[in-house]
């Protein structure tokens, strides 16, 4: 009786340890993407070009994420994501009694959940992705005319908040560099797609601006929504601790 429960007993716990994370590995991780700095700096590292002033236009740009990992069982956990990321230019401009000014800036706010697979335990993952994107656009300009000793101003100012179902996917590597927690580095790659809400900045910009045509801006800021802002490829550098 004796042996026939103390089989029973083995046989419980060994599915257990199978099934659930061992006491002794850490269960938490806390990371910091540097995917979106990267993406900032690139951004603000570009230098354009033009026939008024090769000088007349800078650009500046940052991003940061950040992500909680919670180990559920051996095989799969739950994570949360913020990341933010911001990018502006900006132009002067003077000429002939003409002085003008004007930028742009867009600031993108991401709140994810993810869950990840874990086939092998530990190392290789697949993650999929669901949450809520927020992405702020502001315009503003100022043109300062001089003609016969007369002086006006001309500004504009336009600022519109627009929100975002996303999902999307990825494939990486947890590289975990202590068994009782430690060090950690987790590179991945994926991608992610929207749906926004509401009308485009575009058309917001249509009426804005007494309905000048926009058409071409509006199809290039569709693109640079999908591909830089809210979705499109994504790259994730991530440095943190386990424990």
């Amino acid at each position: 009786m004796f042996n026939k429960s103390f089989l029973i007993f083995f046989i419980v716990m060994f599915v257990a340890s199978a099934a659930f994370v061992q006491a002794d590995d850490p269960k938490n991780s806390i990371t910091i993407d540097f995917g979106p700095t990267i993406v900032g700096g690139i951004f603000a590292g570009i230098k354009v070009e033009t026939d008024i002033n090769e000088d007349s236009i800078e650009t500046h740009g940052f991003g940061i994420g950040i992500q909680y990992e919670r180990r559920i069982i051996e095989h799969l956990s739950l994570v949360g994501r913020f990341s933010i990321l911001n990018i502006g230019m900006g132009m002067t401009f003077r000429e002939d009694g003409l002085s003008a000014s004007a930028g742009t800036d867009f600031t993108s706010f991401s709140f994810q959940a993810h869950a990840r697979f874990y086939p092998f335990v530990e190392g290789l993952f697949f993650d999929g992705a669901i949450g809520y994107a927020m992405l702020i656009t502001s315009v503003s300009g100022k043109a300062i005319f001089v003609e016969n000793g007369e002086r006006s101003v001309e500004k504009i100012s336009f600022s519109a908040t627009r929100g975002y179902f996303k999902y999307g996917g990825l494939i990486g590597y947890h590289f975990n560099f202590g068994r009782s927690g430690g060090f950690v580095f987790e590179p991945a790659v994926g991608w992610y797609s929207s749906i926004g809400f509401g009308e485009t900045f575009g058309k917001r910009m249509h009426k804005k601006l007494d309905n000048i045509d926009i058409d071409e801006f509006d199809e290039n800021f569709e693109v640079m929504e999908s591909i830089i802002f809210i979705g499109g490829p994504r790259v994730v550098i991530a440095f943190g601790y386990s424990f």
